[in-house]
């Protein structure tokens, strides 16, 4: 299912198409650009890259002892 453009503006905090190809970019979310110029996603995609960054947190390593 496909994230509306308001649901696009609210994932990344920016009405801006740069600013939504960076946000969408910097966490992994896979998109493309439409012909009219507006980005498309969808809500697999988002969740995905949720779950693939909640995987990385669990896994990396425990370094609190060493502050």
């Amino acid at each position: 299912m496909l994230l509306t453009q308001a649901e696009i503006t609210e994932l990344t905090g920016s009405k801006r198409l740069r600013t939504q190809i960076f946000v969408l970019s910097e966490n992994q979310i896979g998109f493309i650009v439409r012909y009219d110029g507006k980005l498309s996603t969808t809500w697999d995609a988002v969740n995905s890259a949720l779950i693939k960054s909640e995987t990385e947190k669990e896994q990396a390593p425990k370094l609190d002892f060493l502050s």
